[in-house]
């Protein structure tokens, strides 16, 4: 929409998170020597760091971005976490060996699941 009669362009009509137009040429084209290697601008050019993300990202902007990132580490750490989970062995668990007899299992397992409930109880007694 033109300026109206009194105001500037970007005033309060405009939106004043509009990007100002780049005053910058385009990059010239060097001209080709012929021999077909490339001038020796060109690379320090392609090496370059991407340019700074634009002042005009607002904080919600920025916030969706930062989350989204946090979301996709928990999804992977998730995904490690599961797949880690199949990975247990029960003896090893409960220390023992894996040709032991059911008995010994039995015996290892009760020893294993009482000193899981007096932490558990014990943590509950803190709070």
């Amino acid at each position: 929409m033109p300026p109206v009669a009194g105001e500037e362009a970007g005033g309060a009509g405009g939106d004043a998170h509009a990007a100002a137009p780049s005053t910058a040429p385009p990059p010239a084209d060097p001209p080709s020597s012929g021999s077909g290697q490339a001038p020796a601008g060109a690379t320090a050019a392609a090496d370059a760091p991407p340019p700074p993300p634009p002042a005009a990202l607002d904080d919600d902007a920025l916030l969706a971005s930062f989350f989204a990132e946090v979301r996709a580490a928990d999804r992977e750490a998730e995904v490690d976490r599961v797949l880690g989970a199949f990975k247990l062995n029960p003896f090893e668990q409960v220390g023992v060996r894996f040709d032991a007899d059911e008995a010994a299992v039995t015996r290892a397992y009760r020893k294993v699941r009482t000193k899981e409930r007096e932490r558990e109880r014990a943590s509950e007694r803190e709070r």
